[in-house]
């Protein structure tokens, strides 16, 4: 079977059966605080397009990523490693732009870019791992009916602000921004952490990681159209549908209040899916080897 046809969540579901993954990073418990371990890859052509985004705008996103991973579960991060692919034809001026945006994200969470390695590739590849810390991470699996379902944040404005760059209108650069300059919710999945059942940033769109947190709690995610918050000038279906706005989707007791940032879209329910005013719809977003 070619993975085209396998698609990446079903390769993920095999590779799960003997690895232990399922979640925005690796838990490793310690005496006190848990550390958070994940890797993130952007690559040229899929990640992003060096025809409208320049390298240091590059180098940030990438590195922003792998930071929403930690986000997602309630931890901060604290070191990184980046492996670089590059053309050899790339001018050396190129690369100090792209880890000057990769600096800068880093600096401004307080984490450290320690090291990592440089091989010659026909085009550019970034790979980031990233190790974080948490007093409580927060999994995908821990939601029960009857929960509230929330998200940071607005939605949509990153696939708007794509097809806006792509189509080289004028304006519009609130939406291009978010787009390009993603920026991880750390601050947010810390307050959270405290108050939810499970979390996950983000990254595939709202449908499709509401897919992710049903599948790994074995329930089902409800929300209505109504409740959505969509940022100004995308649509219901940027919303829904289109990835990279890294906010945080998460569920939480009824019984608890959460802040302001956030919105309750909808409930958890036992039965397994995802439904859009109480009609399933059907896992659709972004899914690496095909569209679904």
């Amino acid at each position: 079977m070619k993975l085209f046809e396998l698609g990446e969540w079903s390769l993920i579901d095999h590779l799960a059966k003997t690895l232990p993954i399922g979640d925005d990073a690796y838990v490793i418990p310690q005496k006190e605080n848990s550390l958070l371990f994940c890797c993130d890859t952007s690559v040229d052509g899929i990640h992003f397009d060096r025809d409208i985004m320049s390298f240091y705008e590059i180098g940030f996103r990438a590195c922003a990523c792998s930071i929403s991973d930690i986000a997602g579960m309630g931890g901060v991060p604290l070191y990184a490693l980046v492996a670089l692919g590059i053309p050899k034809d790339c001018e050396f001026s190129k690369v100090t732009e792209l880890y000057s945006g990769m600096n800068d994200i880093a600096s401004f969470f307080n984490m450290k870019i320690v090291g990592g390695d440089t091989v010659e590739s026909d085009k550019l590849v970034i790979t980031i791992s990233v190790l974080g810390e948490t007093e409580k991470p927060i999994t995908r699996d821990g939601s029960k009916a009857g929960d509230f379902i929330g998200v940071s944040g607005k939605l949509g404005g990153s696939k708007k602000g794509l097809q806006i760059l792509r189509e080289d209108r004028q304006g519009f650069e609130n939406l291009k921004k978010r787009y390009i300059m993603a920026m991880p919710r750390v601050k947010e999945g810390l307050i959270l952490k405290d108050m939810v059942t499970s979390m996950i940033d983000i990254s595939d769109g709202l449908v499709m990681d509401l897919y992710h947190l049903s599948w790994a709690s074995k329930n089902g995610m409800s929300i209505k159209k109504g409740l959505v918050p969509i940022d100004e000038g995308a649509s219901l279906d940027d919303a829904l549908f289109g990835s990279d706005d890294y906010e945080l989707l998460f569920t939480f007791s009824k019984d608890v209040s959460i802040p302001g940032f956030a919105t309750v879209i909808g409930e958890v329910i036992n039965k397994e899916g995802v439904f859009l005013d109480g009609e399933m719809i059907e896992p659709k977003g972004y899914e690496h080897f095909r569209q679904i």
